[in-house]
């Protein structure tokens, strides 16, 4: 495939997409980032530990100079983010995931609106975000987006994902190398919410956030065989850590009762579902309710397990689920 070489005058945009075992995906991944409409791009595919055949697909399939296949320094997709942030060179970094897509123009779109702000450096753009189930076509899935705004104080952004049920994945977000290098490196010892925790370091640092409802990202929903791994002791553990590293962060800026909204909004699912797999994440998220005067309130799936929660305590019905799905509760 001949690509058309960008202008010297336009910023370079560097994709950072981690691989493990990725064969099912990369390619299509990887052909939404080369027929962008916005040219002037790096593409640095990062393998962390590989097995499969990731590498000869990228090499039978592409022979854009802009692909570059590089190692992981570690272990994770954490580790293989930070090698590729280091080999870039980009003005403006773009994180993506294997399995998941950009619209054509998503990063032109991203890249005009960023430049034509007053302090380009410091402003963070994110986009509209498609999810759709594996298997199915990209633009089947459910759109959802911000309406139109613009966060002065980015911060702000912060409090409404976390005093809500929503969120903004990482292929949203297009941001300067300015920001991440402020901001500093991914966590590698987090093994889940590691974007989230990451992006409240980027957000802390930034001075404006702003919409761009026109750009996309698709979103492929985990496929069955995948869940399992999101309910280790690990993983309940490093969803309090990144949660606290937030509240931290916005303890300085914001005041009690919108850190009382969050707590009271992401402490429950922690404390309830944590337990057995990880008795002390259970116990210090209800502590942390209790430091902001949150009443706990264990929310459980079923009219079943609520009830035997009523009878016995929240605690054994966590024991119930637990031993029913064979430790996968």
């Amino acid at each position: 495939m001949t690509t058309e070489p960008p202008s010297n005058n336009t910023p370079l945009v560097s994709v950072i997409v981690p691989i493990h075992n990725a064969a099912d995906t990369i390619v299509e991944c990887v052909e939404s980032l080369i027929n962008q409409s916005y040219r002037n791009l790096e593409i640095i595919l990062c393998d962390d530990r590989s097995t499969d055949n990731s590498y000869s697909l990228i090499n039978q399939h592409f022979s854009d100079p802009r692909i570059s296949w590089i190692s992981a320094d570690g272990v994770g997709a954490c580790a293989a983010r930070n090698t590729a942030l280091r080999y870039s060179s980009g003005d403006y970094i773009q994180y993506l995931d294997a399995d998941d897509l950009v619209a054509r123009n998503k990063l032109e779109l991203q890249v005009h609106q960023i430049s034509a702000c007053r302090n380009p450096d410091q402003t963070i753009s994110f986009s509209s975000l498609v999810q759709f189930k594996d298997g199915s076509p990209p633009e089947s899935g459910k759109r959802w987006h911000e309406k139109d705004v613009a966060f002065d104080k980015p911060l702000q952004l912060l409090c409404k994902i976390l005093s809500s049920d929503q969120f903004i994945c990482i292929h949203q977000w297009l941001l300067s190398r300015r920001l991440a290098e402020q901001a500093g490196p991914w966590d590698e010892s987090l093994v889940a919410d590691q974007d989230g925790e990451y992006f409240a370091r980027i957000l802390q640092q930034a001075h404006t956030v702003l919409s761009c409802p026109e750009a996309v990202v698709y979103y492929r929903k985990a496929v069955a065989g995948q869940i399992s791994s999101r309910t280790g002791a690990s993983h309940f553990q490093s969803r309090l850590a990144a949660l606290e590293t937030k509240i931290s962060i916005l303890r300085e800026c914001v005041g009690q009762e919108m850190l009382k909204a969050i707590v009271a909004e992401q402490c429950p699912w922690i404390a309830t579902r944590s337990y057995p797999r990880s008795k002390s994440t259970s116990k210090r998220a209800v502590q942390i309710m209790e430091q902001h005067d949150c009443h706990f309130a264990p929310a459980f799936p079923t009219k079943r397990l609520a009830m035997i929660a009523k009878v016995f305590g929240w605690r054994f019905a966590r024991w119930c689920s637990f031993i029913k799905h064979a430790g996968r509760g």
